[in-house]
């Protein structure tokens, strides 16, 4: 079952990339598209929402999720009771502190910054 999820992720991510990046890599969505579904987050937390934050906001929402759902387990390991909130800060802060990467891929970003936060047990 492990073994499916994994390649069902991987085959998720191969067929979201589309868009040209600078090194001739293929990429759908990049950091500058998280740092704008971020600042539609921040606006509708602090309920100042404007037109569309709520659709960023949840494009964010899935997509965190959806790479935690994907990897955990195998690139990260986010402890027991972990929850959205906390993998939505922790990538957040993560992309927000690196502006030099936001060309870079959003999966890469994400996955980035939750193998930062939660790395996986090494194995013997």
């Amino acid at each position: 079952m492990q073994l499916l999820k994994f390649s069902l992720a991987a085959i998720f991510f191969i067929l979201m990339s589309g868009e040209s990046s600078a090194d001739g890599g293929n990429i759908y969505y990049s950091g500058n598209n998280l740092m704008r579904w971020i600042g539609s987050d921040d606006r509708i937390n602090a309920s100042r929402p404007t037109g569309g934050d709520f659709l960023d906001s949840g494009t964010l929402i899935g997509y965190v999720t959806g790479s935690s759902d994907a990897f955990s387990g195998y690139l990260f390991c986010p402890p027991s009771g972990a929850t959205v909130g906390q993998l939505m800060a922790v990538t957040k802060k993560y992309v927000s502190d690196r502006p030099a990467r936001w060309n870079e891929s959003a999966s890469d970003l994400v996955i980035d910054a939750l193998k930062d936060a939660f790395p996986c047990a090494k194995r013997k």
